[in-house]
């Protein structure tokens, strides 16, 4: 018997639907609001995805330093270009986008620890403004910003979806990394993600270690060539681009130049981006950052351990890790825009904090003391 649209309409109807809608809806409003107000505005390396977009519109080579390594967001630029919505559609692809990573955060929060923890993280990415103002700027962080919610959603979404859930997680992760070369870190991290949810042998879990090390090795090379690839063009006197790549993996096995530390240089570089103050930032911006964090970590850390055996919360921890790795491994960026790529997962844990233990205070209000519960 063939179903009417309504009857179809129903199998995918679902107590979280309006909770979706609403959210996707106030993320596009509050975005577009913002974009009203700040206009759209270019960055230091916006230069670099419009003369890409031109040079590809027009069937040139792409000239542009590293823009290789961009290709996603510059065909973005050009298919703007093309359909006549100039930097306004990349703009508004970037609210869309945002729009769908704060529906895909819901989900994860909702799935990880309930409904009200995937609300309260993804209110929290709808207005924090400092993600929020990067979907108005014409550079490569709003997207991933968002892309690494989405890919992490889709990665997760894969397990109980079957095999067109798996094809759709790797073009999405392809996408992902096509906006930046931090997005490949997707490949290992879903490969381990997918295998150690199945059944499996022991040796097949060996073979599985040797493809994370091995892939994780690419990613980071990857991050390290566009790091010390960009200083070519402009090279400090006696610097020696092939070395100063050398070095930081020798650095890691003891082989690090007289007098460096990596280890500590590593810490001090994921501790920066963590603290995510800057001498940029305004007094009060800076006062508004140490507040916020002082608040998400510690509800994060009582997050995670609730929540610590389960499978989702690990391949979190891992999205979070490797981008902090990267961090280590290259450079704090001078604006704290490296964090914000993790810092809605990390929102993510704070809401599952926040929640389990207004959990707690409300069953403890609920349960009689023994006092009074005692006979006379």
């Amino acid at each position: 018997m063939r179903l009417t649209f309504r009857e179809q309409m129903r199998g995918f109807r679902s107590p979280d639907t309006p909770i979706v809608v609403w959210l996707g809806l106030a993320s596009v409003l509050v975005n577009v609001l913002l974009a009203a107000w700040l206009g759209i505005n270019r960055g230091g390396d916006s230069f670099r995805y419009v003369d890409g977009a031109a040079q590809l519109v027009a069937g040139e080579p792409l000239r542009a330093p590293n823009v290789s390594q961009y290709l996603g967001y510059v065909g973005l630029v050009a298919l703007a270009t093309i359909a006549g919505t100039g930097l306004t559609g990349v703009v508004a692809v970037q609210i869309a986008m945002a729009a769908c990573a704060a529906m895909a955060l819901y989900d994860l929060g909702r799935q990880l620890a309930g409904r009200a923890a995937g609300v309260i993280a993804a209110v929290v990415f709808i207005v924090d403004l400092d993600i929020a103002q990067w979907h108005a700027f014409i550079l490569t962080d709003s997207l991933y910003i968002s892309l690494v919610v989405i890919t992490t959603w889709f990665v997760h979404r894969a397990i109980a979806h079957g095999a067109p859930a798996y094809v759709n997680a790797l073009l999405v992760g392809v996408v992902t990394a096509s906006i930046r070369p931090n997005g490949w870190m997707f490949a290992p991290l879903a490969a381990v993600y997918w295998i150690s949810r199945s059944a499996l042998s022991r040796w097949a879990r060996v073979g599985i270690a040797c493809v994370v090390l091995a892939g994780l090795a690419g990613v980071i090379s990857i991050a390290l060539y566009q790091r010390y690839n960009t200083v070519v063009a402009h090279p400090p006197k006696g610097w020696d681009n092939t070395r100063a790549f050398a070095d930081v993996w020798l650095g890691l096995f003891g082989a690090a130049p007289a007098g460096e530390n990596r280890l500590a240089l590593a810490a001090t570089r994921v501790l920066k981006e963590l603290g995510h103050t800057r001498p940029t930032f305004s007094a009060r911006h800076n006062a508004a950052v140490v507040a916020v964090l002082a608040v998400t970590y510690p509800l994060a850390i009582v997050g995670f351990i609730q929540r610590r055996t389960d499978p989702l919360s690990r391949l979190l921890v891992a999205v979070i890790a490797g981008h902090l790795l990267i961090v280590a491994l290259t450079f704090a960026d001078r604006d704290g825009r490296y964090l914000l790529y993790v810092f809605p997962l990390i929102v993510m844990f704070a809401a599952c904090g926040a929640t389990s233990l207004a959990a707690n205070a409300s069953s403890r209000r609920r349960s009689p003391s023994p006092r009074a519960s005692s006979p006379n």
